[in-house]
């Protein structure tokens, strides 16, 4: 008859688990990653009290069933008197299960079937719809019994099972073994209640216990959890061992020489194999974004796992090889593997088998072609390969020699490759290699125009990603990386000369292509320009105004007009090419504010002054086309004959008067500070005239003193390439400055040092004693 075992995991003081190492320090010591073996599987169905649904395998009859839902057993020859076991529980509450308790099942049952892995055995937390001779049951439960008495063979053990009883016609009857989850010393841990679930089992197949003869000691404590690779028998009581496998004895002093693999093996079978044993018929791993991976099981001490990956170019192959691990506490895992890549004549490029850790990793350099890596079960530490059986994941990665082009040395901002001109064509590039640095660029862009930048090149052999950067200072302006094998970046170059921008190729090595265009070169600014903003615009002091005139995509027509009281004003644009838009808005002291906006295409509005005093009205052009040419129209009724514009109030027309200072400064600042008592503010102008031709336009920036530091008052203007060309800024101030907001200042980038002059000059809107001091 089976016989009970009276003093399974019989945990005294002397022997309580020592402290373990952390998780954060066992995944260090490990070399932990995360991947998609079965012990990592999650349960995506629970049942109606919140019990995980997991389960290792579908393709065997063989169950064993991890119960934590408590159970009853009558009386009968197997239990005398029988005994009603509780649910599993944490908190206190045996009727549903929280996050928390479902997260130690989960723990508990991958741990679990790491043990069983290599063998045709379903571990499940799923109840199965009939149990028979090949269905184990194993009951995690209390030590107490839910009348309060003790649990058989309680106390003096942590569990309890009958032997050789899986496979028998009665196994039902001395069913299940039991886990007693809060009878261990130290505490309730995922890793204790999963050794003793396994050991259990491995009585039901008929395994005894691993000890030691002399001194006479039932179990076998393993070696601690000094180094990843400390080791203990399953069938012993390894409850701090890094590693735990089945055993037949093969330590010093062993009591039991029982041939645990065999006798389970001959109980369930061996788990298919699911990569070949040699390299004719290797299983084939393919490349995808240059690495590749796949999860695997050593099933039997002679079990050999070969792959394959082709290889299209030369290069270095990193593969690694990491048996599972638990995520906390003791590692847990059974297997120490060995790894080699060979070459397709068997000839090793790099082995690893190294002491101290259960993993392995090389690195090597390879032909193309075809590259073979062979998994093994090793022995490690004290442990033979007997036991070196269970889950692993290969990862592989493929970095193919990488050969410079021609345009190299073009790997920093300052010796790009300058990309031919746009003007007549598309550049379309040859073949070229990113090697181990970035590959970087300046193209022209004409006035005007938006330029198009696309990347090719196969993701499969590594990403790449476009980025658009600063000249001066390397920083990424603009970044592509969508991980399609396609990226494209777009630049509109809003300035009314040419422009030079830098990009760059960044990411992997890899070979690619690029094809540079621009578009919206067409586009001819009018003689009206720059009147690209309210700072700028163009001031109709003579009506009606009629005239044809063009808007390019990169910028607006605005236009300023001065409306008598009881005066109405109209504007009407007719689009030649497309639609645009016509907006209309009132003067403010800082900005717009919208009161009117036309529709697409061709366009009319007006705007009634109901007020006493003169207003000024602006109208602002938008082309929704690259360009466009349009007539515009400007009318005004309402008006006596002698009401005219006020020259004080009206936008300027660009004539420069007033003090006068010329320079070739590269950046020069001219600062400003303005009197505080003027009720209705100030106008501020100045005008800035190019002394000389030459490429590079000259920037002006207007910004105000705030808090301490200068900030942006309004917008960069720039002035064009041709000798004499002007720039005239007008700029409407806040009334009654304070003694902290008065000061001003403007600053002029001439990067290519043209000699420009400027003029500045302040224009009273009403007072007459409003003063600026320079």
């Amino acid at each position: 008859e089976p016989v009970p075992d009276p003093k399974i995991f019989n945990m005294s003081s002397e022997n309580t688990p020592p402290s373990q190492l952390q998780p954060e320090q066992a995944d260090e010591a490990h070399g932990k990653q995360r991947r998609s073996m079965i012990s990592d599987g999650s349960a995506t169905e629970f049942d109606s009290q919140g019990i995980p649904m997991l389960s290792s395998k579908s393709n065997t009859d063989n169950i064993f069933y991890l119960d934590f839902n408590g159970h009853s057993v009558q009386d009968s020859e197997a239990w005398e008197g029988g005994f009603e076991a509780k649910a599993f529980s944490l908190d206190g509450n045996r009727n549903n299960f929280n996050a928390e308790e479902a997260l130690f099942i989960t723990r508990v049952w991958r741990r679990v079937a790491e043990d069983f892995a290599p063998f045709k055995l379903d571990v499940t937390t799923r109840k199965p719809n009939r149990f028979n001779r090949r269905t184990g049951r194993c009951v995690i439960t209390s030590k107490t019994q839910v009348s309060g008495g003790h649990m058989p063979d309680y106390p003096g053990v942590t569990g309890t099972a009958w032997t050789d009883t899986f496979g028998r016609n009665d196994n039902v009857l001395y069913s299940p073994a039991l886990v007693y989850y809060d009878a261990v010393n130290g505490g309730i841990r995922e890793d204790w209640v999963a050794e003793i679930a396994s050991h259990e089992m491995g009585h039901n197949f008929d395994l005894e216990h691993d000890g030691f003869n002399n001194p006479n000691r039932e179990y076998n404590g393993g070696e601690g959890s000094a180094t990843p690779v400390s080791w203990g028998p399953i069938m012993g009581n390894p409850f701090s061992s890094s590693i735990t496998q089945w055993s037949k004895g093969e330590y010093a002093g062993a009591s039991e020489t029982q041939d645990d693999v065999a006798i389970i093996r001959g109980k369930l079978g061996t788990e298919n194999d699911e990569a070949g044993n040699n390299r004719g018929n290797a299983r084939q791993l393919s490349l995808e974004n240059s690495k590749a991976t796949f999860s695997g099981i050593i099933a039997t001490r002679q079990d050999v796992d070969f792959f394959s990956i082709s290889l299209p170019t030369p290069g270095q192959l990193t593969v690694s090889v990491t048996p599972w691990y638990a995520d906390v506490n003791t590692p847990g895992n059974n297997l120490d593997v060995g790894l080699k890549v060979q070459n397709s004549n068997g000839d090793d490029l790099g082995t690893s088998n190294p002491a101290g850790i259960a993993n392995a990793s090389t690195s090597v350099q390879v032909a193309a072609g075809v590259a073979y890596i062979r998994v093994d079960g090793v022995a490690g530490g004290t442990y033979s390969d007997y036991g070196s059986l269970g889950q692993y994941q290969v990862n592989a990665e493929f970095r193919p020699v990488c050969v410079s082009d021609s345009l190299e040395p073009n790997n920093d901002r300052f010796s790009p490759t300058l990309i031919p001109s746009l003007s007549s064509e598309p550049y379309s590039s040859d073949n070229l290699s990113k090697c181990d640095d970035d590959d970087f660029f300046d193209v022209t862009v004409c006035a005007g125009g938006i330029l198009l930048v696309d990347l090719y090149f196969t993701l499969a052999e590594g990403n790449l990603a476009l980025a658009q950067i600063d000249y001066d200072t390397g920083i990424i302006i603009q970044y592509s990386s969508l991980r399609f094998g396609v990226e494209r970046l777009s630049y509109n170059n809003r300035d009314d000369l040419p422009s030079t921008i830098s990009f760059k190729v960044t990411g992997s090595n890899n070979h690619y292509q690029l094809r540079v265009d621009q578009s919206g070169c067409d586009c001819r600014p009018d003689d009206l320009e720059p009147n690209d903003n309210k700072l700028g615009a163009t001031a109709v002091s003579s009506l009606p105004f009629s005239r044809s005139l063009t808007i390019c995509h990169y910028n607006n027509d605005v236009f300023a007009v001065n409306v008598c009281p009881g005066g109405e004003v109209q504007a009407s644009a007719t689009f030649v090419q497309a639609n645009g838009i016509v907006r209309m808005s009132l003067d403010a002291a800082v900005g717009y504010i919208e009161f009117g906006t036309s529709a697409n295409g061709n366009v009319a509005m007006s705007h009634l002054n109901t007020g006493t005093s003169d207003k000024t009205i602006y109208f602002t052009v938008y082309s929704l086309n690259d360009y466009n040419n349009y007539q515009l129209s400007i009318t005004q009724t309402g008006c006596t004959a002698s009401s005219t514009a006020d020259p004080s109030t009206a936008a300027p027309a660009c004539t420069c008067s007033g003090r006068k200072s010329s320079t070739r400064a590269k950046n020069k600042k001219y600062t400003l500070r303005f009197r505080n008592e003027c009720p209705d503010g100030h106008r501020f102008r100045f005008c800035l005239q190019r002394k000389e031709a030459g490429n590079g336009g000259i920037k002006v920036i207007f910004e105000r003193q705030k808090n301490g530091s200068y900030e942006l008052f309004q917008e960069t203007q720039r002035l064009g390439g041709d000798k004499g060309d002007k720039l005239c800024y007008a700029v409407d101030l806040p009334a009654r400055l304070t003694k902290k907001d008065r000061r001003f200042r403007l600053r002029v980038k001439n990067n290519r040092g043209r000699k420009y002059s400027i003029r500045t000059g302040v224009t009273q809107v009403r007072s007459g004693d409003c003063r600026p001091t320079r």
